[in-house]
């Protein structure tokens, strides 16, 4: 899964992959910030991508 959430407390950004195995233990693999060439964002309000509620 491709994540991308902002903080606004600390008005931080994370993005990165999360890997989930069969036995519910998940892997996350940051990106590097300079590396990011995008955001997510238009794709959650056209249900491409599934919001957590």
């Amino acid at each position: 899964m491709l994540y991308q959430e902002y903080s606004a407390g600390n008005s931080s950004e994370n993005a990165g992959v999360k890997v989930s195995n069969m036995d519910i233990n998940d892997t996350y693999i940051n990106a590097v910030k300079n590396s990011i060439k995008g955001s997510l964002i238009d794709l959650r309000y056209i249900d491409k991508i599934k919001r957590e509620k």
